[in-house]
């Protein structure tokens, strides 16, 4: 199935555009199907490898020791200042396991990113906020501005909260 198809196609109608998708999907299944014929004939069967993950215990101990505490910390508004509360969070809670899991470094950490990823999912599907505190439905404004660089041949610069992009072309001869 087509997921997504972004396009400028302004010198043919949708109508085309559309018909050529269509026959390029039949294309593409006709290609999967012989992609699929030549594993059955000579691919070599899936590895059974053992799952790995963080121990139950650890990610339970992290959950009592800051569960609360990154619950507060991820709803700080500032991007720069949220983060240093996480990292100060993590930290503490590092050196609270430590003795405990002395040898589990990096299950503790990776407890952590998993008790954070938990707390925030909560948080926005139970309470229908996301981590910097905007509900669902709000969005943060943009900025935008093209012909930004004069000498370039096309520029432009794009704000949206944290996230700041400049695009740049210059045509060769």
């Amino acid at each position: 199935a087509i997921n997504m198809v972004e396009a400028g196609a302004n010198e043919v109608s949708e109508e085309i555009v559309v018909e050529a998708l269509a026959r390029a999907h039949e294309r593409i299944k006709q290609i999967v199907e012989m992609i699929e014929e030549l594993v059955a004939k000579v691919g070599k069967p899936n590895m059974e490898y053992p799952r790995v993950g963080t121990p139950a215990e650890i990610k339970q101990a992290v959950t009592e020791v800051a569960y609360d505490r990154i619950n507060q910390a991820f709803r700080e508004a500032d991007k720069p200042q949220r983060d240093i509360q996480l990292d100060a969070v993590k930290a503490d809670v590092q050196r609270q396991l430590q003795e405990r899991f002395p040898d589990h470094g990096g299950d503790v950490s990776a407890a952590f990113e998993a008790v954070l990823k938990m707390a925030v999912r909560r948080a926005i599907l139970d309470e229908g906020l996301r981590p910097d505190g905007r509900r669902l439905e709000e969005i943060r404004p943009i900025w935008c501005e093209v012909g930004v660089l004069p000498r370039a041949h096309g520029s432009a610069v794009f704000t949206r909260g944290q996230t700041q992009a400049l695009s740049v072309a210059t045509l060769g001869t």
